[in-house]
């Protein structure tokens, strides 16, 4: 038999929906921009309790100096009437001074040395309280200001200051500081009204601020939640132009989506020329293994068919190698081993390399190279198979009585390297697709190979910063020109 009674799904008794979760608070304080508001309002709050605080001090400073320097000035003025006149002059002063009046009125009291009272006046608005409690400040304390707290029913605050008189005398007055008072606190509750609508109005406002501020992080939010839930890598956040922080930061990610897309892209297309490309190298490995199975034929026929699947199977390999050579260098992840690089020297080996082929074609190869000074900051093993390719493409596709010639040299912070061949050419149809991998033009389909040397040798180049151009006639010949920088 059950214990509790489930009010809701997913509840348990005593919980609410809504405001009424225990965890609300909690969530919403978790919120950036929530806290950003509180932050903001609570910066608000302590500037504005400072400067109320500071504009309290100063109001009650000035309105206690005046009040005292009032205190002051009676205190001289009778103190002169009693020099002149002794405690008659005092009380014909008091006297004709209204010193007593309703509102105005200042308590005076004058003791002689033994502390025995001469004579009081109490004001007007102290009638009634009992005013034994104001006692002399004590001997040896002339100058000194004393508050003092009366009640009837009502209450006053009196100030006064004593005076030590030459013969030993003391005389004290004192003045009402009640509309002070009142003064002080009015501006205490003038602040606490302003301050509530001041704390509301800033977290309102804090919160509209951060909540304009974080959206560029909500709008990144959003979009790499798209990313994850759909896969859809071409989605990017827009920009506000304003130039901030957080602008920059969109920037950078909507470049790191970019280059994310670019990798993907480059992967995908070299898997899908793995794809088509591997399908006749496998199916003739196929043809030839069943062949070779279905056959009575002796170890000699079965060695020639292992090895021609050797080479089918060799075939793929490179393939498949120069494919994730070419795929690595277009984004961008290719390892390259830079180095200050005698260009001149590399030009120069390959060059020989190729001349043993190139002389049993009947195709003569030439070079001009400078001796020295021609370096650059490059891979140089990417780079010679960069120049290999070139050359092997120049030779391959040169008839026999042909020509190459290879040319390097120093073109103000660029190194330049031409390949020159007088073979087949290349159609103006075709030349802007020679770049593209598996790609092969129709003159070319006769001659053996892959359709990937091209292609690597425009990654590879663009990998270090370089630029690769190709110019070519039919029936006349091609020219490959290759520049790359001298610095990083």
């Amino acid at each position: 038999m059950c214990s509790g009674v489930m009010t809701s799904r997913g509840s348990r008794d005593g919980e609410k929906p809504g405001w009424g979760k225990p965890g609300f608070l909690k969530r919403m304080g978790r919120k950036v921009d929530v806290r950003l508001a509180a932050l903001f309002t609570a910066i608000v709050l302590a500037i504005s309790l400072f400067l109320a605080g500071f504009t309290f001090f100063l109001l009650s400073s000035s309105l206690k100096r005046k009040d005292q320097e009032t205190l002051r000035a009676k205190v001289l003025e009778l103190y002169a009437h009693y020099r002149s006149g002794g405690v008659a002059g005092v009380a014909g002063a008091i006297a004709s001074g209204g010193y007593a009046e309703e509102r105005e009125g200042f308590f005076i009291q004058l003791r002689d040395r033994w502390d025995n009272d001469v004579f009081t006046v109490v004001p007007g608005f102290l009638r009634g309280f009992d005013v034994e409690r104001i006692k002399l400040l004590g001997k040896g304390g002339s100058g000194r200001f004393l508050r003092v707290r009366l009640s009837n029913g009502k209450r006053h605050v009196l100030e006064t200051v004593l005076l030590r008189l030459p013969d030993g005398n003391y005389l004290q007055v004192g003045m009402g500081i009640d509309e002070r008072l009142a003064v002080l606190e009015r501006f205490r509750h003038v602040t606490l009204l302003v301050l509530i609508p001041l704390i509301a109005l800033s977290f309102a406002g804090g919160g509209v601020i951060a909540s304009r501020a974080l959206r560029p992080l909500r709008r990144l939010g959003a979009t790499v939640r798209s990313v994850v839930d759909t896969g859809n890598i071409k989605a990017r956040i827009p920009q506000e132009g304003r130039g901030s922080e957080l602008d920059d930061l969109i920037v950078l990610f909507n470049g790191m989506l970019g280059r994310i897309e670019s990798l993907v892209d480059g992967m995908r297309g070299a898997l899908d020329s793995v794809a088509h490309e591997l399908r006749t190298p496998m199916a003739r490995l196929r043809g030839i293994s069943e062949s070779a199975l279905g056959s009575d034929a002796g170890p000699g026929r079965l060695r020639e068919a292992l090895e021609t699947g050797m080479e089918e199977s060799e075939k793929a390999l490179t393939m498949l190698n120069v494919l994730m050579d070419v795929s690595e260098a277009e984004t961008g992840i290719m390892r390259l081993n830079r180095m200050e690089s005698d260009l001149g020297s590399v030009v120069r080996d390959v060059a020989e390399l190729y001349g043993f082929a190139a002389e049993e074609k009947g195709v003569s190869i030439s070079t001009s190279v400078p001796p020295q000074g021609l370096t650059a900051f490059v891979d140089p093993a990417r780079i010679r198979q960069a120049f290999a390719n070139l050359l092997d493409n120049a030779v391959k596709y040169t008839p026999r009585g042909g020509s190459v010639r290879v040319e390097a040299f120093d073109a103000e912070g660029e190194v330049v390297v031409s390949v020159e061949d007088t073979g087949i050419g290349i159609r103006g149809d075709e030349l802007g697709h020679v770049w593209e991998r598996l790609y092969r033009g129709e003159n070319a389909r006769s001659q053996p190979g892959l359709g990937l040397g091209l292609s690597l040798v425009k990654a590879v180049v663009e990998a270090h910063g370089g630029r690769v151009k190709a110019q070519s006639e039919p029936g006349k010949g091609s020219r490959f020109t290759v520049r790359l920088l001298t610095r990083p």
